[in-house]
Parts: structure tokens; C-alpha cells; sequence
């Protein structure tokens, strides 16, 4: 299976913030450009790798220095922050 980078994965007609609001939610701040890129890669190989279905149980996206990412799960959640 070939994984595309999306910069984004969520409904952009609900936005960030309306798109599953309850959900459990990670953040991951970077402090430049080219450690975002690396970052950005390494989570959504991780969130494919070790999550079902990823894009119906997970949100993420990518603003100027920080990744965000949403869980349906607790236990993806907390999975996924003590990796990150």
C-alpha cells in the first residue's frame, strides 16, 4: 500500500475545531521547518502502521510549527503520546 503525505487529514467543511470536538487530541510543536517535514513523516507512517483504519479513527494536521492529531480512542491516544 502506497501512503500519500497528505498535509491534512480531516473535513475541511467543518474545520479543525468541528471536526469530531470530543475526540482525544495530541499536539507536537516543532521549532523549525525541516524538523516538521521529518515529524510529519515519521507520524503518519506511525499512524498507519499501528492504527486500524486510520482515516476513520484519526484526524491530523499540519499548521506552521506543529502537528495535531486526533483520536477516536483513548488508547490510540495515549499510545501515540508516549511515542511522540
Amino acid at each position: 500500500m502506497a501512503i500519500k503525505y497528505y498535509p491534512e487529514h480531516y473535513d475541511w467543511t467543518r474545520g479543525w475545531e468541528d471536526d469530531h470536538p470530543f475526540w482525544h487530541t495530541h499536539d507536537i510543536v516543532t521549532h523549525n521547518q525541516t524538523e516538521l517535514d521529518l515529524v510529519h513523516k515519521e507520524v503518519v507512517l506511525w499512524l498507519y502502521k499501528n492504527i486500524d483504519n486510520p482515516e476513520r479513527h484519526c484526524r491530523w494536521t499540519r499548521q506552521v510549527l506543529t502537528i495535531s492529531v486526533k483520536f477516536r480512542y483513548e488508547r490510540d491516544c495515549v499510545w501515540f503520546k508516549l511515542r511522540f
